[in-house]
């Protein structure tokens, strides 16, 4: 697995660890800077893409966590990404060796 694989997996695991939906399409960094912006409505998180959009993209938290503002949540998501790719690495090393 080389790196960008790693750093795709660990950013798929991390989205999904701490939010049980967020909009398909959605690059790792977009649902980040979203959460960090900590626009809440109605349990979700709101992000509009287009002034004229009727119907916003969505981010919804898992339950366990969806009183949390969203910069705590983004910091969360990231700890959980970082932490996937540093074990992740070692057992890697470790398979080489």
């Amino acid at each position: 697995m080389n790196r960008t694989a790693l750093e795709q997996a660990a950013e798929r695991f991390a989205l999904g660890q701490w939010l049980s939906d967020y909009p398909d399409g959605w690059s790792y960094q977009t649902v980040i800077d979203c959460l960090k912006e900590d626009c809440q409505v109605g349990g979700g998180f709101i992000f509009e893409k287009d002034e004229d959009e009727d119907n916003p993209d969505t981010i919804f938290p898992w339950e366990a966590v969806e009183n949390y503002s969203g910069e705590h949540i983004a910091e969360m998501i990231d700890d959980s990404r970082r932490a996937f790719i540093g074990h992740a690495s070692d057992l890697l090393a470790t398979q080489e060796n």
